[in-house]
């Protein structure tokens, strides 16, 4: 545990997050390709899932670009995927990453999301060779859990884009929550 941030603390005890092999990268994908619900969780285009072979190969394409990550979180000791993080759209400027996560159906609401954020954090601000100075993510004002799991980590909302998901017919508002390297390692008491 880090010192100084026991109120905003998620236990992340017995979790790991891993570069994941190919058996894992399967199952990654096998959660895609069943997801019914796959257009919920961004408001980009959803483009049809292909075989796994060009899913794959796209994936290692995007990997090679810097400071993209994908990473599985797993119980230690163990190689089934709980769920899947990324790290995305690094901006050497500002050195802000973007950063993204998805459980499938069977695996939410038992935590493992609040574990899988809290290490990804940890993980890009304990690298000082990177320099990450900002992590966000984003989502939809209607995704109750990933609001709780954001705001639980300490993350604060520094927005909204009005009517920014169109899902099912309906629009919801993106909410952009970001967390800044300075505030995940101050004491709890300098917060406000």
């Amino acid at each position: 545990m880090m010192p100084g941030r026991a109120m905003n603390r998620i236990d992340a005890t017995g979790y790991e997050l891993v570069r994941p092999d190919l058996g894992q990268v399967r199952a990654l994908y096998a959660w895609k390709a069943s997801e019914p619900r796959r257009d919920h969780f961004t408001c980009r285009p959803v483009k049809p899932l292909n075989g796994f072979e060009e899913y794959y190969d796209k994936l290692s394409s995007w990997l090679r670009e810097p400071m993209n990550l994908l990473l599985a979180l797993v119980a230690e000791g163990t190689t089934e995927p709980l769920g899947e993080v990324r790290g995305f759209d690094w901006n050497e400027r500002n050195r802000s990453l973007e950063f993204g996560y998805y459980l499938p159906p069977d695996k939410r609401g038992r935590g493992y999301g609040k574990a899988m954020a809290r290490l990804f954090v940890e993980r890009v601000f304990g690298d000082a060779e990177a320099g990450v100075n900002k992590v966000y993510a984003t989502t939809s004002a209607e995704n109750a859990p990933s609001i709780r799991t954001l705001e639980g980590l300490g993350f604060r909302l520094d927005g909204r884009n009005r009517e920014h998901y169109w899902i099912d017919g309906r629009r919801y508002d993106q909410c952009v929550y970001s967390l800044l390297a300075s505030e995940w390692r101050a004491p709890d008491a300098a917060k406000p």
